[in-house]
């Protein structure tokens, strides 16, 4: 078919159908869209709970838990030793469908019926982490959200094959990070952004196989540089004791000096790495991915974001995990 323009039912503006598009529909057998690709992200996303956890009884076994949903929500919650147990049958819940009644208030009836985990985890795969949510594969963590295969690492989100890492945003393969944000096979990396294969780095940003730099931006392949200057092994270790990087007042001031430095150094358009055709952000390894923001190992994707585990084909619309996933649409947290 050939591209077509539709007005969102939601917002009123317009957006864009193309040819590819009408295959993958076609393919798996559902109508055209009639919202906008930002509100259904807005619509998936309003039922994404996972940030904010609470203390309450499971109401199977009534111990004390902790569970993304407080005690007053109107559906019954069981921990996730009850709900994947034969304790109980989901088939009891079971009703005979009403055509003269809509869909989706029969949904609603039935989903404030059956009981949910209490939170989003392959508890089996969680040693001694009670306290995580969105994530499996956990040995000594706490307080993560939408991470997987790590150990000994607290405080962080999107948290991914890593080991002892203490408030972080967006890391990969990574051990021995504070305070950084999206870094990738690193290690003993501290105040930090964009950061790829370095280590023993503070207070810099978009570095890529470096090693030993200080407040420094855009290097590749470069050691024993502050701010952007060369200096020699003794000299730079020297010059590292003159820094008070103890002191919350120095953590400060070196921060409003980097901010500066950020200003006067070319970004790279996208966060990107071996791809082929694909617009968006924080794409790996990726082939016609479309308007998509992180995703690792992914092939005919749109619309899509936090398929941060490998790999993922021919999904639209789709939010989080990934992890052989395929044919997904209009799909979250699965």
């Amino acid at each position: 078919m050939e591209k077509q323009t539709k007005q969102c039912q939601n917002c009123n503006k317009e957006f864009i159908i193309t040819p590819k598009d009408f295959e993958f529909y076609n393919k798996i057998q559902v109508p055209v869209p009639s919202f906008c690709p930002s509100c259904r992200l807005e619509r998936r996303l309003a039922f994404r709970i996972g940030q904010v956890l609470y203390k309450r009884d499971c109401d199977l076994c009534k111990n004390s838990i902790v569970s993304m949903y407080n005690k007053d929500v109107p559906f019954p919650v069981y921990c996730s030793p009850c709900w994947w147990s034969d304790k109980w049958d989901p088939m009891n819940y079971g009703a005979d469908y009403d055509f003269e009644k809509p869909f989706f208030e029969q949904f609603k009836e039935l989903s404030l019926k059956v009981p949910v985990y209490n939170l989003s985890v392959s508890y089996n795969t969680l040693v001694n982490s009670p306290y995580n949510n969105m994530a499996h594969g956990l040995r000594n963590c706490y307080l993560l959200t939408n991470s997987d295969y790590n150990e000994n690492c607290n405080y962080g989100t999107e948290i991914e094959n890593s080991k002892d890492t203490f408030d972080n945003l967006m890391l990969d393969g990574s051990q021995l990070l504070y305070e950084s944000i999206n870094c990738r096979k690193c290690f003993k990396i501290f105040y930090s952004i964009d950061c790829e294969s370095s280590h023993n780095i503070y207070f810099s940003k978009n570095l890529s196989g470096c090693s030993d730099c200080f407040g420094s931006v855009g290097l590749r392949n470069k050691q024993y540089y502050i701010f952007n200057k060369e200096y020699s092994k003794e000299e730079y270790f020297a010059k590292l004791k003159e820094f008070d990087i103890g002191s919350y007042k120095s953590i400060t001031e070196f921060r409003d000096k980097m901010k500066e430095l950020y200003l006067n150094v070319p970004y790279k358009y996208m966060h990107s790495r071996h791809n082929t055709n694909v617009t968006g952000d924080y794409i790996y390894n990726s082939k016609d991915v479309l308007n998509s923001y992180i995703a690792t190992e992914s092939e005919n994707c749109k619309y899509c974001m936090w398929l941060i585990i490998k790999p993922n084909k021919d999904c639209y619309d789709y939010t989080q995990f990934g992890e052989n996933t395929q044919n997904m649409y209009e799909a979250l947290v699965c």
